[in-house]
């Protein structure tokens, strides 16, 4: 929810009016929000996001490489974030592990 809220105000913003400019749009918002969205332990939301815009055919797949590329390298560079990241994933393993795979398929 978070992540869409920062998506849509940054499209509404920079008034992208075609499906042709997703791509230029998903690059600006990371150089312009990208910190932001790290901070917010928000990278595997946007990453979905990305997919789905491929999936839906408005980003191309080199589009999506470079994109991830560029929220890979952010990452890379920012030691906090990367941190962060890590302890969130080892929380959810941990929780995983404590209570999900024992419940029962509804």
């Amino acid at each position: 929810k978070e992540l869409m809220k920062m998506w849509n105000l940054h499209v509404m913003k920079y008034n992208y009016v075609g499906d042709c400019q997703i791509a230029l749009a998903c690059q600006m918002f990371l150089q312009m929000k990208g910190k932001e969205l790290l901070e917010k332990n928000l990278y595997r939301n946007f990453i979905l996001h990305m997919c789905s815009l491929h999936d839906f055919g408005l980003i191309s797949s080199v589009a999506l490489y470079q994109t991830l590329q560029m929220l890979n390298q952010m990452l890379a560079d920012n030691a906090e974030a990367k941190e962060k990241m890590r302890e969130s994933l080892k929380a959810q393993r941990e929780h995983w592990n404590a209570v999900g795979k024992y419940q029962q398929p509804v």
